[in-house]
């Protein structure tokens, strides 16, 4: 079934509750949405929300993918001010400095329902704040910024 028949508006009252819950997101306001389907192989929908905080010089981009089976999250954190020509991956950084490569499977779910959806969403923001060590939480805060390496992979 999907999350394909919630709107975006509806999911975006849904993250600001829940960002609005955790500490190191109180601060954060939606400043942007949108939607977009992509037809290929694979029919995808993305939904991208941009939350910005003005006091902490930090926006957070989330991305839920609807897959029409499953959905995947993401979540990006760039200064607003000074912004970096590369975003600070969360998943990427719980995986290489914090060891806990078990995010991957939790940002990659199945909820039919908004009800679903939340508790889900919710669950994997809870994860977060509880698992992030003090560069994380300094980064979120607007405290200290980790410059990320780009990855060039076999490019020469």
């Amino acid at each position: 079934m999907g999350i394909k028949k919630l709107n975006i508006d509806l999911i975006g009252r849904l993250l600001e509750r829940i960002l609005s819950l955790n500490i190191l997101f109180k601060d954060y306001i939606l400043s942007n949405k949108n939607v977009q389907k992509i037809n290929g192989p694979v029919k995808v929908t993305e939904y991208d929300f941009v939350f910005v905080s003005e006091n902490k010089n930090r926006w957070i981009f989330i991305r839920i993918e609807d897959f029409f089976t499953y959905q995947k999250l993401i979540i990006w954190v760039n200064q607003k001010i000074d912004k970096k020509p590369i975003n600070f991956d969360v998943q990427g950084y719980f995986i290489s400095e914090l060891d806990l490569k078990n995010i991957k499977q939790k940002m990659i779910f199945k909820a039919k329902t908004e009800i679903e959806l939340e508790k889900i969403i919710e669950g994997i923001f809870k994860f977060i704040v509880n698992n992030s060590d003090e560069k994380l939480k300094g980064i979120f805060e607007g405290k200290i910024w980790i410059d990320t390496p780009f990855d060039w992979g076999d490019y020469k």
